[in-house]
């Protein structure tokens, strides 16, 4: 009885040290993901810095991104790569990527690369000031790909757009594969 207690207690152990690494792994994975993300949108700014919300935008309306025929509509589009489309299209698990949690989350500053500020205002404080909302990464199965949703506001009446930018992992770097304007959720 107690060498299956003994056991027990290691299988136990075993598992929470692999889902704390896990955990990390993950981690790690959203914030290289996000400085990508943060370096690709710094480009559009004459001071290559862009400002973004501390709280990560919480992508509540996957379920209207996420479908085949939303993916089916982007092949209209004259600038969208249609044969990155096709792929998506054909080898996505869009349930699988509906169906992540994403846990609310306020962004580290302190652990992006890429020049990036806090912006301090509220989401109605009308400044004409660029800033960003942006959601924590969603993940195909196999970790190979990243989806980020942002919401991009000017700080006027009516001004703003939202994105949803895919990262492909390639040689353990982040690199943005396609982008395109969805509906602001």
């Amino acid at each position: 009885m107690k060498r299956i207690r003994i056991i027990l207690i290691a299988s136990l152990c075993t598992y929470f040290v692999a889902a704390q690494e896990n955990d990390d792994k993950a981690l790690k994975d959203n914030y290289c993901v996000l400085d990508e993300v943060v370096s690709n949108l710094s480009t559009f700014d004459s001071s290559g810095q862009i400002l973004m919300y501390e709280r990560a935008n919480p992508f509540h309306n996957k379920q209207k991104i996420f479908t085949k025929e939303i993916f089916q509509e982007l092949l209209f589009y004259p600038q969208i790569d249609t044969a990155k489309i096709n792929h998506l299209i054909a080898t996505l698990d869009f349930e699988y990527l509906v169906s992540q949690h994403q846990e609310v989350q306020n962004w580290d500053f302190s652990k992006i690369d890429s020049k990036v500020g806090k912006y301090e205002g509220t989401p109605e404080k009308l400044d004409g000031v660029q800033r960003f909302e942006i959601a924590k990464p969603i993940y195909t199965k196999d970790r190979k790909m990243a989806f980020v949703y942002y919401y991009k506001t000017c700080g006027h009446i009516q001004c703003g757009s939202s994105m949803l930018m895919i990262y492909i992992k390639k040689k353990k770097r982040w690199k943005l594969y396609e982008q395109f304007g969805v509906p602001i959720l």
